[in-house]
């Protein structure tokens, strides 16, 4: 058994199809899991600068009545 490009070249030619197949699926999961996590991060961002807002308005409320 000889390896060629990470590959075994006796493997049968029906098992490399499937790896490639499984390869590229999840290839696209990892894509896709991505895409998902920068949206996320983008709404954590988000909600982090409403936060901050909020707090400072509850400070500045604070200070003027207290």
């Amino acid at each position: 058994m000889r390896k060629i490009d990470g590959r075994y070249e006796s493997m049968p030619f029906g098992c490399r199809n499937s790896l490639v197949e499984e390869k590229r699926r999840l290839e696209a999961r990892v894509a896709q899991l991505e895409e998902e996590m920068d949206e996320e991060h983008a709404e954590v961002e988000q909600l982090t600068e409403r936060a901050r807002k909020s707090a400072a308005q509850v400070r500045y409320i604070f200070n003027r009545f207290f």
